[in-house]
C-alpha cells in the first residue's frame, strides 16, 4: 500500500461538519390499532399512535402503515410482533406457507399529525428519516431480504461490516438480502444498513424470503429501525449528496474531471473509527487499481492511497490524521464509490 502527499483541492461548495455526540432518535412503533380494512389483508391500514414524541413524551406525530400488496401463500401473524425484541423497531412477522421463488409482502407508510380520532390524519412530513434493516436471516438456501424505497434522493450508509448480506440499488429502491443463507446469531454479529433521506412524508418497504425454484415453510420477524433528527445521518446525507452531484473540483488551478463516471456501492466496518477503516469493496474491483481520495471537512485532501491489485477488503491506516470527519472517495476505471466517517478520539 503506497501512501502520496497529500494535495490541497478547492471544492465549490461547503461541507457540513459531523459532530460525534448527535444520537438518533429512534421512532417508536409500541401502541397501534386497525383503522381500516380486515387485519392481516391487502388494504388493510394500521395507525401507530406517537411514533415521534415531545420531550415531555407526548405524541407529535402518528404513522399509518398500510398493507400495499401480499404474494400468495404469504400471511402476516402479526403487524408488530410483541416481545420480538427492540421496542422501538417495526417488527412485522410475517408466515411463509409452501411458497415457489420470490415471497413478500409489501407496506407503504405515511406520517401524519397527531390527532385524538384515529380515523382523522393531516399529512406530517419528517426533515430527515433513516431507515434500517438488521438481523436478516438465512435459512439453509432461503434468504430473508428486505426493500427500501425512500425515493430518488436517498443514501445508503452500511452501520456494520457486511459479510452475509448483500445490498443491491434497484431503481430508487435499495434491496438487502441475507447473501449466503447464513443464520443470524445474537445480536452482536447482526449487520445492519441505513437508507437516508429529507422532507420524507412517506414511503414504501417490502419484506420476504427468496428461495429459487424450490418451496419454503418458515416464519419470519423483521427487524426494521426507523430514526429521525439524527444530525450526523443528515450531515452524512448532505456530505454524500453533494459530492455524488459534483461535476468537478480543482486542483492547483487545474479542472478535474475524476467524479464523472458509474457511482456503485461501497462498505464499511463503521462510520466511526479510531485508527483504521475498512472498507468493502464491490466484487468487480477485486486485483485490479483502485485509488483512495481522504478529504478532511475543509475539502482538502489529506491522503491519497493506490492499491495496485486490490482484495475484497481493504483496511485505510488513519490514525495519524486529524480527528474529525473525512469522506474517502474510492476509484477505480470508470466506477466510483463515496464514503464518510469520523475519526474519533482514542481512548
Amino acid at each position: 500500500m503506497k501512501q502520496y502527499p497529500s494535495i490541497k483541492a478547492i471544492f465549490v461548495f461547503a461541507l457540513l461538519v459531523l459532530t460525534g455526540a448527535a444520537s438518533a432518535q429512534n421512532l417508536s412503533f409500541n401502541e397501534y390499532r386497525l383503522v381500516n380494512g380486515g387485519d392481516g389483508q391487502k388494504g388493510a391500514e394500521y395507525r401507530f399512535t406517537g411514533v415521534v414524541t415531545n420531550a415531555f413524551g407526548q405524541p407529535l406525530t402518528d404513522c399509518i402503515i398500510r398493507i400495499e400488496d401480499i404474494s400468495a401463500g404469504v400471511a402476516l401473524r402479526s403487524i408488530d410482533g410483541s416481545g420480538a425484541g427492540d421496542n422501538s423497531a417495526f417488527q412485522p412477522v410475517v408466515e411463509h406457507m409452501n411458497t415457489t421463488g420470490p415471497s413478500w409482502i409489501e407496506f407503504s407508510f405515511r406520517f401524519v399529525q397527531h390527532q385524538e380520532n384515529p380515523f382523522q390524519s393531516t399529512a406530517a412530513t419528517l426533515p430527515a428519516l433513516a431507515a434500517s434493516v438488521y438481523g436478516l436471516n438465512g435459512f439453509d438456501r432461503a434468504q430473508e431480504f428486505v426493500e427500501y424505497d425512500l425515493g430518488s434522493n436517498s443514501q445508503v450508509v452500511y452501520e456494520t461490516a457486511m459479510n452475509n448480506m448483500m445490498v443491491t440499488r434497484m431503481g430508487t429502491a435499495f434491496h438487502a438480502e441475507n447473501k449466503w443463507g447464513v443464520r443470524t446469531a445474537g445480536n452482536s454479529s447482526m449487520e445492519k444498513m441505513s437508507l437516508l433521506n429529507q422532507q420524507v412524508s412517506g414511503f414504501r418497504v417490502k419484506v420476504g424470503i427468496n428461495r429459487k425454484n424450490q418451496t419454503w415453510t418458515g416464519v419470519s420477524t423483521y427487524n426494521l429501525e426507523l430514526s429521525h433528527n439524527n444530525e450526523m445521518l443528515a450531515a452524512a446525507y448532505g456530505m454524500q449528496g453533494n459530492l455524488a452531484s459534483l461535476a468537478g473540483y480543482k486542483v492547483d488551478g487545474k479542472k478535474e474531471t475524476s467524479f464523472k463516471g458509474e457511482r456503485v456501492e461501497m462498505g464499511s466496518s463503521a462510520r466511526q473509527f479510531t485508527e483504521n477503516l475498512k472498507l468493502g469493496l464491490p466484487v468487480n474491483w477485486v486485483s485490479k487499481e483502485v485509488v483512495f481520495d481522504i478529504y478532511n471537512a475543509d475539502g482538502q485532501i489529506v491522503r491519497t492511497v493506490i492499491e495496485h491489485r486490490a482484495a475484497g477488503t481493504i483496511a485505510l491506516e488513519m490514525q495519524d490524521l486529524p480527528q474529525g470527519s473525512l469522506i474517502i472517495r474510492a476509484t477505480c476505471g470508470k466506477e466510483f464509490a463515496i464514503q464518510q466517517a469520523f475519526h474519533m478520539a482514542q481512548l
